[in-house]
């Protein structure tokens, strides 16, 4: 190629990159950046792309935010697949959501080895708020499936239409209010749940609700089987109210079919709740947990809470960069999911630094031979191509007790136990003790 053309090429790319709308990024093997749009640096808080010139992510965005990012971008480095239109976060501005969406492909040397990545990421914020506006209008617009009437005085049903109620329960409709709950709670709603639906609607509490505390309205979610064999989840809406006709209590209940918005809320709160590098519960929920576990602890119960930190993992980062750091990082969540994995919480709070709260434990004895076989199973060697390093790690273990049962104090004395193992040599477990710990 002439050095005109090229020349040409390059400076029709730098104006591109320059006055493109959209958020375009060129990353190395290194997943560091050799290029980006205005459009990025900007998204990015910095005046000009320069600026992001040989920085990685972990340099430039939260680290939630980076490890995602990184581990995207890895995935296509490894598999040479493209990944096309998929929404992600972006930083948040001024305490508002954002989104994008994000096309990743791999870059290609003339013998097709891959030597990097590009992007390109569109913002699409106002298309996701519109979205889930138009998704609020329809809800707000779809009529309940089903509905019940009864009176709960004369204990006799009034009406029973729609496809929610089985048609099981329709045979039921000259049957008494009582004898419906009965059927549905025994034969449809799933036993976790019976109980709870047969209180919220038993006659004696509707009429008692209705008349001294009040109540004209509630809701109640509940598992119910459908037609074809399968829970899902269900929201009974009740209105209670009385009667001139009859000069009695009356209940309208409404059965709304909510398992995609359920189901949708709780994939939404497990990835909340996870952390997007290892997979294990984010230090926010992991320490919820814990929290839960001890306000219903028995004043006898054992457990401990183990603070486990990885010995000298700055080298590792400085000596062979953050993808392998990371890889080690995944690699002990893996260890640590095996050997507690059962009655046990287990979290990465923060860089290379895990807790795990054991929900029981036995004497001091077999605690001790259980977090020194861990210490053991959580010292190997761990290579990725050329790379390769002896992962050890330092255990502080802090027992609970009936006078230690806050997990601020736990917490507090499971860090000094394990900075003490670090002092007296890593790779080792040290429990916390008063007469061996100065305050």
């Amino acid at each position: 190629m002439e050095e005109e053309e090229k020349h040409f090429l390059l400076m029709t790319m730098q104006s591109f990159l320059k006055n493109s709308s959209d958020m375009i990024f060129v990353k190395d093997m290194n997943l560091k950046y050799v290029a980006v749009s205005q459009a990025f640096a900007r998204m990015a808080g910095v005046e000009t792309a320069e600026e992001l010139a040989g920085k990685s992510d972990y340099d430039i965005f939260d680290q939630a935010l980076a490890e995602k990012y990184i581990s995207d971008d890895q995935d296509v480095l490894n598999t040479g697949v493209s990944v096309e239109d998929y929404i992600e976060p972006l930083p948040d501005s001024g305490g508002r959501r954002n989104y994008s969406s994000t096309s990743k492909y791999a870059i290609r040397d003339e013998n097709d080895t891959i030597i990097g990545t590009y992007g390109i990421a569109k913002d699409v914020t106002v298309r996701m708020q519109l979205e889930a506006e138009r998704e609020r209008a329809r809800l707000s617009r779809q009529m309940f499936d089903s509905v019940l009437e009864a009176d709960i005085m004369d204990n006799t049903i009034l009406r029973l239409e729609g496809s929610g109620w089985m048609q099981e329960l329709n045979e039921l409709e000259d049957s008494t209010y009582d004898a419906l709950v009965e059927t549905v709670v025994s034969q449809f709603i799933h036993p976790d749940y019976g109980a709870a639906f047969q209180e919220a609607h038993g006659r004696e509490k509707l009429i008692d609700d209705y008349e001294k505390r009040d109540i004209r309205e509630f809701d109640v979610l509940t598992y119910m089987q459908s037609s074809n064999g399968c829970y899902k989840w269900v929201e009974c809406s009740a209105r209670i109210y009385h009667s001139r006709v009859s000069n009695t209590i009356r209940i309208t209940a409404f059965l709304k079919d909510v398992d995609d918005q359920v189901r949708s809320k709780e994939r939404l709160q497990k990835r909340a709740d996870t952390d997007a590098l290892t997979n294990l519960s984010n230090r926010e929920s992991v320490m919820r947990q814990i929290n839960e576990h001890l306000n219903k602890l028995d004043g006898d119960k054992q457990c401990a809470l183990l603070f486990i930190d990885l010995d000298c993992f700055k080298l590792v980062n400085d000596q062979w960069g953050h993808q392998f750091g990371d890889s080690v990082l995944q690699k002990t969540a893996e260890k640590l999911q095996e050997i507690f994995n059962i009655n046990s919480i287990c979290g990465r709070i923060g860089g290379d630094e895990f807790v795990v709260f054991l929900e029981q434990t036995g004497t001091r004895e077999e605690m001790e031979r259980l977090v020194n076989r861990a210490v053991e199973l959580l010292s190997y060697h761990y290579e990725e191509g050329h790379m390769k390093v002896h992962v050890t790690c330092s255990i502080g273990v802090a027992l609970c007790h009936r006078d230690l049962t806050t997990l601020d104090q736990l917490y507090e004395q499971a860090d000094k136990a394990m900075y003490r193992a670090k002092e007296e040599g890593k790779n080792r477990v040290f429990f916390y003790d008063e007469n061996r710990i100065e305050e």
